[in-house]
């Protein structure tokens, strides 16, 4: 995904062993700053008495200018990568550009996502895993750092299945548009409000959820407005979206005993 964002989070030798102290300090005196923290409590806590222990605390830790919200924009590059490895099974990775959090259509992907993988009745657990019985595991997700967003299919298969599991995939894709039920986006919608309402009422959840959105929104946004905008979403709001954002620029990843080649065929 880009010059920064595409990197592997523990680096790699050739540059880890470049990094000297001073980098290290550099570092900290330009990203570790007061104006650049975000701070996000939930819980049985007084306002004003942790606004006070923060504000004591964190005097003079740094610059106290505020940081700018500027979105980060990755540079996406369609692509096939395959890393040789002896396996029983054979792993796949799938991932497209999406919309970002604050996008308009933001909600519809989340019902997107919850129609293909929100559960054991969602299509990619059901047609693929159940019918076909081509994989161990099977899931999609996404990825939304500030400013882009990126969708991901990922499976676990059988080398001999790689291309069928493949094909499958994007196949699931491609029919939420031709086939997609309202019974289908209310339980995906269902499912979505049910976990905001109950796993991430926790009160870490809720922590998380909270910095999250100053990150992102630059405000705490409410859950039931949350909801609201995943319940307004309808089946023609599914299909407006994959007109709009088609899986048609693909990186593939496959980390297995055999590469996987054209469209979804495997070396022999």
């Amino acid at each position: 995904m880009g010059p920064v964002l595409g990197r592997h989070p523990l680096g790699e030798k050739a540059t880890l062993d470049r990094i000297a102290r001073e980098d290290i300090e550099s570092h900290w005196r330009n990203h570790y700053q007061a104006g650049k923290t975000l701070i996000a409590i939930a819980g049985c806590i007084e306002p004003q008495h942790a606004a006070d222990l923060l504000q004591r605390h964190f005097d003079g830790f740094g610059s106290s200018a505020k940081a700018g919200r500027d979105a980060f924009k990755p540079e996406f590059k369609p692509g096939r990568i395959h890393c040789h490895k002896e396996l029983q099974q054979q792993q796949i990775g799938i991932g497209w550009p999406a919309v970002d959090a604050v996008h308009d259509d933001f909600p519809i992907q989340q019902v997107v996502l919850g129609v293909l993988s929100g559960g054991m009745s969602a299509r990619l657990f059901t047609e693929i895993r159940e019918k076909q019985g081509l994989v161990y595991w099977v899931s999609a997700w996404q990825d939304t750092p500030r400013g882009s967003g990126m969708l991901f299919l990922g499976a676990s298969t059988t080398p001999e299945r790689c291309a069928q599991t493949y094909t499958s995939l994007l196949r699931e894709v491609d029919r939420l548009s031709e086939d997609l039920t309202q019974d289908e986006v209310d339980r995906a919608v269902v499912g979505i409000a049910a976990g905001q309402e109950t796993k991430g009422d926790t009160t870490r959840s809720r922590c998380s959820e909270l910095c999250n959105d100053l990150f992102i929104f630059g405000r705490p946004v409410p859950v039931e407005e949350k909801i609201a905008k995943i319940e307004a979403v309808t089946v023609e709001d599914v299909r407006r979206y994959l007109d709009a954002y088609p899986r048609d620029r693909l990186c593939v990843v496959t980390m297995g005993p055999k590469p996987l080649f054209g469209d979804g065929e495997t070396s022999e």
